[in-house]
């Protein structure tokens, strides 16, 4: 028998990460114990053998465990002749969670299995260890016994029924003294009502809806127990292929049986199962509690669309399905929970769960086995629940960050979603305070700090918390930008204004000294400000670049002195800028070609461009390449319409390797230009 000291084997610190061995030599052989410990990636982190003691008294081992993490334990127990059993001990080690808010932490939930009596005693610890501050359970398939025992000991299938329901009620009552939101799943009937009923065990929602006299006797036990201190319940459960609701069918019938539950129980809540793909249709309201399972094929990056459709006072509530890990490995499903769960608390979704990150075991030896996602989802509820949403932080394309926003400081959950490694990383003045970085299981990392208090920071597709952000200085950062942002590239002075957001409760002065792209102006370079609390602040600022300037995204530097609720060091902030023309889209880009159907010694130009407005457009394409005569083509381009232009130079693979082409397109008449330069390689 092998086990931790912790419930749910899930290891707090300062609590010691100690395995606990008991084993019996009923044979009088003389044996051996190995006992091994590995991470999550297989590596082995610490290891002891040791005689089994033929008395079977208690052992226990303290494996050297420096990390926060998911851990195996694997136990052989050998002979002279070899190994004659084996057995694994999975649990977790994880730091303290911090205090939590309590309105954010009841958005943090979990979907349970039906429990067995004999494990309903350790649910509230497990739970405990998790750190939810939502727990929904399937009571009815709880409170069932198996059919086989109705039929060899009709007293003893009422005994366990009786017994599941203390300790039912004796979990339950563990649960909200913890401060636990517990919610009813009456996801399937007890099989004599399903067979009274004449329906499937599944429709519930049918049953429910019909007069209470014809059900609540099966529900009184419940109701009686538990309906003063439970007040959601959950019609059926949120499967993955629900039917979608063309009409206004479930909104009735989640009317019909709220109007029953309220002669029972008060104030009850009735949520209802709905397909996330079914979308809210204009002509029907929709129940006002929604159960949404979303499954693993939406993208985290679109949960906040199916969250913003809903009117604000539905409540909905979203169970992630996690990533199957034989399929697509375990560092892929953390990436996607983490991913998933940070943009539906940013969109305001009023819960969060995941199904039972823990498997129940059928010996007797230790009741569960937790699975990496708890301690994934205990780091999460930790650093998030203790926070408020802030939004989503604009930082380099190809990344994403939201901010976490809390009473003294804040944090940034932050990844690389699409960006070239070397360009993955932040690097900002993000406050005064130490900044630091924890991984998902809530692990320190090193952290980077310039001679001016920035920080640089990696990002990679594993999200990582930024902790201890100055909250309004990085509001501050993300709300500075350009009216328009787009200029149009056109030979003429451009008045744009500056936009400056004062986050802070306090009175907001300073300056702002731009650093332009070569070839640039701004007027006026230096300029002063001063913003009262909560104001904006818009400062004209004028514009000239050259003919020459590339189409496309710009940034221009905002070196910025600040005066808040203290004085900020001088700090550089992006401000982002993109050069083009409204009416056209414009394309170029270069391959290597052969002209005699034999050596790809040519480079070939393609030059892709499209009409966007209402009028047609006279242009000219170019292409310039040094030693070679400028190419040019004249055309028309009617509204709506594309056209592709190509340009040869011959040989020019290598007459123009490590060197460039400088393509672009004119208006003809007017003084539009569009260019990007091709860097030949």
């Amino acid at each position: 028998m092998t086990s931790t000291r912790s419930p749910g084997n899930i290891v707090i610190e300062p609590e010691p990460a100690y395995i606990d061995l008991r084993m019996r030599d009923l044979a009088g052989e003389k044996l051996t114990s190995e006992m091994r410990v590995f991470d999550i990636a297989g590596n082995q982190i610490d290891a002891t053998t040791n005689p089994v003691d033929p008395d079977g008294r208690l052992s226990s081992w303290k494996p050297a465990i420096e990390r926060y993490g998911w851990y195996r334990a694997s136990l052989r127990v050998a002979n002279q002749e070899g190994i004659i059993a084996q057995q694994t001990l999975d649990f977790v080690y994880s730091p303290p969670m911090r205090p939590l808010d309590g309105e954010e932490a009841l958005r943090f939930g979990l979907v349970l299995e039906p429990t067995g009596a004999d494990k309903l005693p350790e649910l509230p610890g497990t739970v405990r260890g998790v750190g939810v501050g939502s727990v929904s359970l399937p009571v009815w398939g709880m409170l069932e016994p198996p059919l086989e025992l109705l039929v060899e000991d009709p007293d003893a299938y009422q005994e366990l029924v009786d017994l599941t329901q203390d300790r039912l009620a004796d979990a339950l009552e563990d649960l909200l003294m913890d401060n636990r939101d517990v919610g009813f799943i009456l996801q399937e009937m007890p099989r004599d009502v399903a067979r009274d009923q004449r329906l499937d065990a599944h429709q519930t929602a049918e049953l429910l809806a019909r007069p209470a006299e014809e059900w609540e006797r099966h529900l009184f036990p419940l109701l009686t127990r538990f309906g003063e201190r439970v007040l959601r319940w959950q019609i059926g459960a949120a499967q993955r292929d629900n039917s979608p609701f063309a009409n206004d069918t479930v909104a009735n019938v989640a009317q019909s049986i709220q109007d029953q539950f309220y002669r029972l129980v008060p104030r009850p809540s009735i949520a209802m199962p709905w397909n996330i793909h079914q979308l809210r249709h204009e002509e029907y309201d929709p129940p006002e509690s929604l159960t949404v399972r979303v499954p693993d094929s939406v993208p985290a990056k679109e949960i906040p669309n199916y969250i913003t459709q809903w009117p604000k006072h539905n409540e909905i509530r979203f169970i992630i399905d996690t990533l199957d890990e034989q399929t697509f490995g375990l560092e892929a499903q953390i990436i996607d929970l983490v991913r998933k769960a940070t943009t539906a608390w940013d969109a305001g979704a009023a819960e969060i769960a995941i199904d039972q990150p823990w498997i129940v075991l059928n010996d007797d030896d230790h009741s569960t086995a937790p699975t990496p996602a708890l301690a994934v989802w205990r780091t999460l509820i930790s650093e998030l629940a203790a926070r408020h949403p802030g939004g989503e932080i604009d930082i380099e394309d190809g990344m994403r960050a939201y901010l976490a926003a809390g009473e003294r400081h804040g944090a940034l959950v932050a990844w690389n979603e699409r960006a070239k490694p070397e360009d993955a990383y932040i690097h900002a003045f993000l406050g005064s305070e130490p900044i630091k970085i924890r991984d998902v299981f809530g692990n320190a990392q090193p952290t980077q700090v310039d001679q001016y208090g920035a920080v640089m920071i990696p990002l990679q597709q594993m999200p990582v918390y930024i902790e201890n952000v100055d909250v309004p200085l990085v509001k501050f950062r993300n709300t500075i930008r350009f009216e328009p942002e787009m200029l149009q590239a056109r030979a003429q002075r451009h008045n744009v204004d500056l936009i400056v957001e004062n986050p802070w409760d306090t009175m907001l002065t300073g300056s702002i000294r731009f650093n332009a792209p070569e070839g640039w102006d701004l007027y006026p370079r230096l300029t002063a400000f001063s913003i009262p609390a909560g104001g904006t602040q818009r400062i004209p600022v004028s514009i000239i670049f050259g003919l020459n300037a590339e189409a496309g995204e710009h940034v221009i530097t905002a070196e910025t002195k600040l005066t808040a609720d203290k004085v900020y060091p001088p700090m550089t902030i992006p401000v982002d800028t993109e050069l083009g023309l409204e009416e056209l889209r414009f394309f170029s880009s270069f391959r290597y070609a052969s002209t005699d159907g034999q050596n790809m010694s040519d480079v070939a130009v393609t030059i892709l461009l499209t009409n966007v407005s209402d009028q047609p457009l006279s242009l000219e394409t170019f292409a310039y390449a040094p030693d070679y005569p400028g190419q040019s083509n004249f055309l028309s381009l009617a509204p709506g319409e594309s056209i592709t232009n190509q340009f040869i130079f011959e040989g020019g693979a290598d007459r123009l390797s490590g060197s460039s082409i400088r393509t672009g397109v004119r208006e003809r008449p007017g003084t539009g230009r569009l260019n990007r330069t091709l860097e030949i390689r």
